[in-house]
């Protein structure tokens, strides 16, 4: 199987930032914004299920109120 090239991800964020209009561009940096909260969201919880951080931890990062509605994803065997 022939491997195609891929482009990372800083060339592609360069050719949007590029060619979109101001408007456009806003609504990249939204979507943007929204995944990598997503990953740090993901990726507290994922610590806080494996003992890495404690609840006050994880609270502190995300607010509580995201916590509480997130720390309903975890198994209930963590305290």
């Amino acid at each position: 199987m022939k491997r195609l090239y891929t482009r990372s991800m800083a060339e592609e964020l360069g050719y949007l930032c590029l060619h979109l209009k101001r408007d456009e561009a806003q609504i990249v940096a939204v979507a943007l914004r929204r995944g990598v909260f997503e990953t740090f969201k993901s990726l507290v919880i994922k610590q806080y299920a494996a003992n890495q951080i404690t609840r006050k931890q994880a609270e502190a990062l995300l607010g509580q109120k995201v916590f509480d509605k997130v720390s309903t994803w975890l198994p209930e065997t963590r305290p």
